[in-house]
């Protein structure tokens, strides 16, 4: 019987033991976790214009529109027909 005790209270101390490492764990973690980003609100969009004999086309005019808010951003492309709009 005082074997089985033993190991009861044991068992029990390990447990307490896990538990109070679990919660320093999660006491020192919560000062690094102030700064969560929920949504990202930026984009990047690339593109390159060409004409239908697939040659690109440098110093075209590119306007891109977003349906939602009808924002636009205008732009050209550079000597190899690349155009890039950051938002």
């Amino acid at each position: 019987m005082r074997d089985v005790l033993r190991r009861l209270f044991r068992s029990v101390a390990t447990v307490a033991k896990l538990r109070a490492i679990a919660i320093c764990m999660t006491a020192l973690s919560l000062p690094y976790s102030n700064h969560v980003d929920a949504q990202v609100t930026t984009a990047t969009l690339v593109g390159l214009v060409r004409d239908n004999s697939a040659a690109v086309i440098p110093g075209a005019s590119v306007l891109a529109t977003h349906e939602g808010t009808g924002v636009s951003r205008e732009g050209i492309t550079d000597a190899n027909g690349e155009f890039v709009f950051s938002a």
